[in-house]
């Protein structure tokens, strides 16, 4: 399903005020586009003491669904629903619905610009000790994680898998028994999950989660959601899971961790 960069400006510009709403252009890329960062919490609890959870979307152009699946979960966190004002109460929520945006606007796979670099893996042979900054997109991602140090980062992609969801690259035991009790295998219809985890299946070298894995900076999953005989709703739905699923899962880590 197609969701171009025009549209996200509109759906950005057309949110209500909220006290729990904040929204700035977090950077540019290369071609002058706004990477736009949404943050939601209730200001009336304190910071200290929240969860801080960053999702991004787009981070590769064609994988559409982590768009929606950002839509989602901003407008659920804007709601009345009694899961979504807990969330709120407990949670700060970083979302960067699109990382790529010239190459959303430019039709492109997998690179964020033309002659660009696939923000995945942006580096040479090697970038876990040091994540290469000339790419305005991977340095925007990367400055914002290492200024925030979310306890948990997801990264939402759409790989064109027909009726497995998952490849996760799973950062810590914790993550997995969490997710998987509120998101078990068949919890969307016909699909079961394919996992992995980094730690004995390692990320490749060149891979910016090499690098978060290596530093420790965050937790993490990288979770792939298929367009599969799937609508919009249908993936704005899982947007709604999702959030609950991670708040779940920060809120009992320490049991998890056992």
């Amino acid at each position: 399903q197609r969701y171009s960069y025009q549209q996200l400006e509109a759906y950005l510009a057309g949110l209500p005020a909220s006290p729990y709403l904040e929204k700035w252009v977090e950077g540019k890329s290369h071609f002058g586009r706004n990477i736009w960062l949404v943050k939601l919490t209730d200001p009336s609890t304190p910071d200290r003491g929240k969860h801080r959870i960053f999702i991004n979307g787009r981070l590769h152009p064609y994988e559409t669904s982590g768009t929606y699946i950002c839509e989602s979960i901003i407008n659920y966190l804007l709601s009345d629903d009694p899961e979504a004002v807990r969330i709120r109460k407990r949670t700060i929520l970083y979302v960067l619905p699109m990382l790529s945006p010239d190459g959303v606007a430019l039709g492109l796979n997998e690179l964020n610009r033309p002659g660009g670099v696939d923000i995945i893996r942006p580096g040479g042979p090697d970038i876990s000790e040091a994540v290469p900054l000339d790419e305005p997109e991977v340095k925007t991602l990367v400055e914002f994680v290492l200024r925030v140090k979310p306890e948990f980062w997801l990264d939402v992609h759409s790989w064109p898998h027909q009726l497995d969801d998952g490849m996760y690259y799973i950062t810590d035991e914790w993550v997995s028994k969490g997710l998987f009790e509120k998101m078990p295998d068949g919890c969307f219809p016909g699909y079961v999950w394919n996992v992995w985890n980094a730690w004995e299946r390692p990320v490749p070298t060149n891979n910016v989660w090499s690098w978060v894995n290596k530093k420790r900076i965050t937790a993490g999953a990288v979770p792939s959601i298929s367009w599969f005989r799937r609508s919009e709703e249908d993936m704005r739905a899982i947007g709604r899971t999702m959030i609950k699923a991670l708040a779940y899962t920060l809120e009992h880590k320490d049991e998890l961790s056992r």
